[in-house]
């Protein structure tokens, strides 16, 4: 049976993380670099007094000639004080295009600017001379915010990638505009993803090697949503349906090498906060893939007598994220193989369905259901059990009816009451393992997770712990099916194909608007902001040095080429 093995972390290595550029008393926001001609590294970000900026903000230019290791102040671009209502500059990105111009782009204030009706605040600032002037901002008239840096695709058209609230469905959907005068007028937005579940936002567009393109999404909805991808085989001028991307994460910058493979860094959504990294094939590895929380004094381990074992010696969390249900509508079915290990009342073992709020808490001594939907009163239920004994436990929800069975036998009931169903539209998880800060020991020896949706496909997945002969998780087979088998620990796939860049155990986390560039020897150079460290309404910029090769020695294995 495999050894556990958490999750590579960058910053267990001396010298690969490190506080790039800090502005004393200040939030340094949303950094984005590129490599100028004379070597020099040239990033803009966004210097204000707060994440959400109440007085001064200064869209801050800074250079370093030692390949980021230290950085030097290169100039403001523009500055404005929210204090007496000028311009709200939130996310700058920049661009060198080839003809060697360099262009600056920034949305301005997400509640002026967001909704398809309202006017455009997408202002561009342009340099030919490698940023030691710039011109007066330019109003693009691209609508929405947090738009992508501007990108060069085959034949000289530029485009911009930005998101927007759509009246038709009220949700955020991501679009690009297009260019094909250098820059100087855009294109009405071509939808790249909308429909009435997703929140689509934060996409970030790469030509690829095949000619065509990517747009790589964040799923606002969260609650364990992945990132979603859409392709363009025409240049931008239509777009594939969105299908889930092996991660879940925020702001993705992207970028493909010469061996065709895919980095993506991102705001890590599916477990742990901070910034991570996946490599790969992204048409080949489209599909959700089982993410997970480890928090606190853990030990797991996997065999096939004990199942996946889990023990907290102190308070700890240890979750395993399924995908949710698409609404309190779907049809759920969870079935699990388990046992618990603790003192009398201790709560080792849970399970909880987002959307339906079916929550089941597994004590040595019994199980408890509740409907964490209700706003008034937490209902709960119980059934006096052994359960420290081999038991298979099963929730079902279908048409507002919660049943729990253990052993197949029917022990609780639970309703969707009338109160309940406004309750948790996203954001909540679903997911199997321990309660949050638990004590105790809890063992699964098999899981299966199956929903039927309204408009959403269809989701099934299922994992045993004996099933381990094969090294390593398997894929899903993408939108189309969603449907996963994978062996190892349930979250195999992200422990050998994922890479913690840098954590953040702030009170508050707030990182994860990361940038990248690679060096002709190979290297890579991530820039991202962290408050990590810092005093509440403080951040930094932070750097992290990585070779593909760092991929090539995680977990069990190989990254497909």
């Amino acid at each position: 049976m495999p050894a556990y093995q958490p999750m590579r972390s960058l910053e267990a290595e001396p010298g690969r993380v490190w506080t790039a550029w800090r502005s004393e008393g200040r939030f340094t926001k949303n950094p984005d670099v590129v490599a100028l001609p004379d070597g020099r590294l040239l990033a803009v970000y966004a210097d204000v007094d707060s994440h959400w900026a109440e007085g001064m903000i200064r869209l801050t230019l800074i250079e370093s000639a030692d390949r980021g290791a230290t950085w030097s102040l290169a100039g403001v671009i523009a500055e404005s004080d929210r204090s007496v209502r000028e311009p709200h500059w939130v996310t700058p990105r920049i661009t060198l295009l080839s003809d060697g111009r360099l262009v600056v782009i920034c949305d301005r204030d997400d509640y002026e600017h967001c909704h398809e009706y309202q006017e455009s605040g997408n202002y561009i600032w342009w340099s030919s001379d490698l940023g030691k002037t710039w011109s007066a901002p330019e109003n693009t008239g691209i609508p929405g915010i947090e738009p992508d840096r501007v990108v060069e695709l085959p034949g000289g058209r530029l485009a911009v990638g930005a998101h927007m609230t759509y009246a038709e469905t009220q949700k955020l959907g991501q679009f690009v505009c297009l260019s094909d005068d250098g820059g100087r007028t855009w294109s009405e937005p071509v939808v790249i993803a909308r429909d009435q579940v997703h929140m689509y936002c934060e996409g970030a567009i790469v030509p690829l090697q095949n000619g065509s393109l990517v747009c790589v999404m964040r799923d606002n909805v969260h609650a364990n949503y992945p990132s979603q991808v859409s392709f363009s085989f025409d240049n931008g001028l239509s777009w594939t349906e969105p299908q889930e991307a092996p991660f879940s994460g925020d702001r993705p910058f992207i970028g493909q090498f010469a061996d065709g493979r895919l980095l993506v860094t991102y705001r890590n959504q599916g477990g742990n906060r901070g910034t991570y990294g996946w490599l790969g094939d992204i048409g080949a590895e489209l599909g959700y893939r089982v993410s997970a929380l480890h928090k606190g004094p853990e030990e797991l381990s996997l065999s096939a007598e004990d199942g996946l074992r889990i023990r907290h010696n102190g308070p700890a969390t240890t979750q395993y994220n399924l995908l949710p249900p698409e609404s309190f509508k779907s049809e759920v079915l969870f079935e699990a193989t388990v046992r618990v290990a603790g003192a009398p009342g201790t709560g080792c073992g849970f399970v909880q369905i987002a959307r339906i709020g079916a929550q089941l808490s597994i004590h040595p001594e019994a199980i408890w259901a509740s409907d964490s939907r209700q706003r008034r009163r937490r209902v709960d239920r119980s059934r006096e059990l052994d359960m420290t004994r081999w038991h298979t436990v099963r929730i079902h929800h279908k048409g507002g009816l919660v049943r729990y069975y253990v052993d197949g036998q029917e022990v609780i009931r639970n309703h969707l009451t009338f109160e309940s169903l406004p309750v948790q539209p996203g954001g909540t998880r679903t997911f199997f393992g321990t309660e949050a800060n638990s004590t105790g020991e809890v063992c699964w020896r098999h899981v299966s997770y199956h929903v039927r949706n309204q408009s959403e496909p269809d989701f099934h997945w299922a994992w045993s712990a004996g099933d381990t002969a094969s090294a390593g998780g398997v894929g899903g087979t993408g939108n189309a099916a969603r449907a996963d088998h994978i062996t190892g620990f349930p979250d195999q796939y992200e422990i050998d194909r994922i890479m913690e860049l840098h954590a953040n155990t702030h009170e508050h986390p707030d990182n994860g608007y990361s940038t990248w560039l690679q060096f002709d020897d190979g290297e890579i150079l991530v820039l991202d902001y962290t408050n990590q460290g810092d005093p509440h309404g403080q951040s930094h910029v932070v750097g992290c040095r990585l070779r593909l090769e760092d991929f090539e020695t995680m977990g069990r294995r190989a990254i497909p080429r």
